[in-house]
């Protein structure tokens, strides 16, 4: 087992199941949603 996913990594995976129902664009969703630039999150959630 890998062990327990972080707050973080958790509101990541819950972005990306959650993307399709989203209206707008998914840079403005990261920023309100996960408070972080999307070049981070893109980073983040390729590890």
């Amino acid at each position: 087992m890998l062990g327990e996913l972080s707050d973080r990594d958790r509101a990541i995976l819950t972005l990306e199941a959650a993307w399709p129902r989203h209206g707008g664009m998914k840079e403005e969703t990261i920023r309100a949603q996960l408070g972080m630039s999307p070049a981070r999150y893109y980073r983040c959630s390729a590890a």
